[in-house]
Parts: structure tokens; C-alpha cells; sequence
């Protein structure tokens, strides 16, 4: 029992014990933040990606399937410093409403990068679109959404906080001029 006391007694280590669960919460603490900031820095170049292409091809009176390689071209620019291309990819659908079949996805064209992806919005020609509810398209003839879905396989920074994944963005906008429900050829 006399040994124990003075064990209980003793205070050589504590301030050592005391560092070491210091410098482990700290750690732990800012491996956290540098993967959040690393995850949400990703989401935020994805979804400016998204907005970009779309607002590029919502700006053409009307589209050429051979377009699409120029609404593309600025992707792995706007991607900086993530490798898009090797990661990532863009898939862009045309969707329409009419009186003969209602809202169906009319085209889709991918680019941007190499990731094997497939649309969540749909496929042409017959799908009906899956779009959240703030777009879904009105009934009626002549009413027409464009979208960009991004994919990016995403490599976290300290894999014992995050599992590798694929992160998903999109963006909607309604054609300015056209109504760029089909591509049409040169």
C-alpha cells in the first residue's frame, strides 16, 4: 500500500503527460481544419466550374454538337489547382417542355476531364428529368433548362479523416436567346 501512495503522490511526469494530450488535441484539432478547408476550397472550385459552363452555352442562340469543345476549353482553367482533367468531368444536358411528351432531356454532351461519370439529371432522349424542385420545368411548349453536373474524385488530405469520393455539383440556367432544346448540325 506504501508503494502506491507514493506513486499517487509523485508528480515528475504529469506535466509531460499533460503536453502530450496537449499536442495531440492540437493536432487533431488542425488536421481537421486543413481537411475542411481543403474539401469545402474543392466544392466551391466545382461549383464555379458548373456556373461557368452553363453560362457559357445558356448564352448561344443556338448550339452545334461541335460547340462543345469550346464551352469545355476553360474547365481545367477554372479547376486551378485541382487535376481536373485526370479526376473530374462535366456533364452538360439540354432539357425541354412540350405538348407532344412533356419535360424530357433532348441532349447531353460530356467533357472537361476523364472521370467516368453518369448524369443524375437523366438521358437523352426519352428520360424524364430528375431536378430539384426550385427547377422544375412548366408545363407548356417552349420552355427549356440547361444544366452542368460536375464529378471529381476527391483524394482527401489525411485519409484517416475523410474516405476518398466523388463530389457532385450543378448548376441551372434558362437559355437567354434560343431555345436550344437539340443540337443541330453544321
Amino acid at each position: 500500500m506504501s508503494v502506491l501512495r507514493r506513486f499517487l503522490r509523485r508528480h515528475d511526469g504529469a506535466v509531460a503527460i499533460e503536453a502530450a494530450l496537449a499536442l495531440a488535441i492540437v493536432t487533431l484539432l488542425t488536421a481537421t481544419t486543413v481537411e475542411l478547408g481543403h474539401y469545402l476550397y474543392t466544392q466551391q472550385r466545382l461549383q464555379n466550374i458548373a456556373e461557368t459552363v452553363v453560362n457559357t452555352v445558356t448564352r448561344e442562340e443556338q448550339l452545334f454538337a461541335d460547340d462543345f469543345a469550346r464551352f469545355f476549353e476553360p474547365v481545367p482553367l477554372v479547376a486551378t489547382p485541382l487535376r481536373f482533367t485526370d479526376a473530374g468531368v462535366v456533364i452538360v444536358s439540354g432539357m425541354s417542355d412540350d405538348l407532344e411528351d412533356g419535360a424530357r432531356v433532348r441532349w447531353q454532351r460530356i467533357g472537361g476531364g476523364n472521370l467516368t461519370a453518369r448524369s443524375r439529371i437523366g438521358r437523352p432522349p426519352n428520360d424524364t428529368p430528375r431536378l430539384p424542385v426550385d427547377f422544375q420545368l412548366r408545363s407548356g411548349a417552349g420552355r427549356s433548362l440547361i444544366s452542368a453536373e460536375v464529378f471529381f474524385s476527391y483524394e482527401p488530405v489525411f485519409r484517416m479523416m475523410m474516405a476518398p469520393h466523388v463530389i457532385y455539383a450543378s448548376a441551372y440556367m434558362r437559355p437567354r436567346v434560343g431555345l436550344l432544346d437539340r443540337l443541330n448540325r453544321r
